[in-house]
């Protein structure tokens, strides 16, 4: 895993992984609900550099890991995103929304 991690972090250091992170929070946070969560829940402004490698972690994983690997990542993801859930005005958010989760995922896939 160790050189996994040194990959991540090879690839992030490239501007153009960078540009296409960036490129996919702002189609996420198009969505209101997407934005409200995760100014109210997240704290990718305080480190966005760690969260890129945690998000290049995991799809790295879940495309090129051992099944035990994407377990593991799956349920890591699902336990820091577990009961995030709220509402911004008129429009409420849930972690377990399928067509939020959706969008977030064809983000990441486009951008």
């Amino acid at each position: 895993m160790s050189t996994l991690k040194s990959q991540y972090e090879q690839i992030v250091s490239k501007s153009i992984c960078l540009m296409d992170g960036g490129l996919a929070l702002m189609m996420q946070i198009a969505r209101s609900q997407v934005a409200a969560a995760v100014a109210i829940h997240s704290r990718f402004e305080k480190n966005a550099q760690q969260r890129a490698i945690s998000s290049l972690e995991y799809i790295n994983i879940v495309l090129l890991g051992e099944d035990e690997e994407i377990g593991d990542i799956c349920e890591r993801v699902r336990r820091i995103h577990d009961g995030v859930q709220g509402a911004e005005g008129d429009e409420s958010y849930s972690t377990s929304d399928s067509e939020l989760q959706n969008w977030v995922a064809g983000t990441i896939y486009w951008g």
